[in-house]
């Protein structure tokens, strides 16, 4: 019976240990979790409303950079209603006067050596480590 009595009492020191650090390390990790942001001060340019109405070539002309880049986009337009006539940057902003660099896949080299040995077009340590020149 003595034992038993013990045996008890170390388990309910155990659990209560156990609630304990639990409870412990819930708590310093609110702490900890809490600091350290800061918020950021962020100037975002001011665009003009979007037009009530437009021709389709004005529309056009503020989408054309957008799409030199997004071509993978299911229709011309996200506006299912034909009566909705409105550029990329009438809603989004941006430059449309920006577009993909010509032949801006010529830079990609294959490898030419069938060996497998592609040393020559290896990247030199220095830069392929993120150090800087200056």
């Amino acid at each position: 019976m003595k034992q038993s009595a013990a045996r008890r009492s170390f388990v309910r020191r155990a659990s209560l240990i156990s609630i304990l650090a639990v409870t412990l390390a819930l708590g310093i990790s609110q702490l900890f979790g809490a600091g350290g942001e800061t918020p950021l001060e962020i100037s975002y340019p001011v665009y003009p409303p979007a037009p009530a109405s437009q021709t389709q070539n004005q529309a056009d002309a503020k989408s054309s950079g957008c799409v030199s880049c997004h071509v993978s986009t299911d229709q011309h337009t996200m506006h299912s209603n034909p009566a909705v006539v409105l550029g990329c940057t009438d809603c989004h902003g941006g430059d449309a006067m920006i577009s993909a660099p010509q032949n801006h896949h010529a830079e990609v080299h294959q490898p030419t050596d069938p060996t497998g040995d592609h040393s020559e077009h290896k990247v030199d340590s220095g830069h392929a480590s993120g150090e800087d020149d200056h």
